[in-house]
């Protein structure tokens, strides 16, 4: 989809700027801790248990 720079600066301001970064599957952030990981696939046991054995594995 092509945007016009203007349109897309106002649509990130009303966003608030958030952005995402999509990672391949088994693949971290360069910025993850295995703290941070421990956590994040704690909680993901409550929602998805088979998911959270995949990552329990990585």
């Amino acid at each position: 989809m092509k945007m016009f720079m203007p349109t897309f600066e106002r649509n990130c301001a009303a966003g608030e700027h958030w952005a995402i970064v999509v990672l391949r599957p088994g693949a971290l952030a360069a910025s993850a801790t295995p703290d941070d990981y421990a956590t994040e696939v704690a909680a993901l046991e409550r929602v998805s248990p088979a998911a959270a054995r995949t990552a329990y594995s990585q």
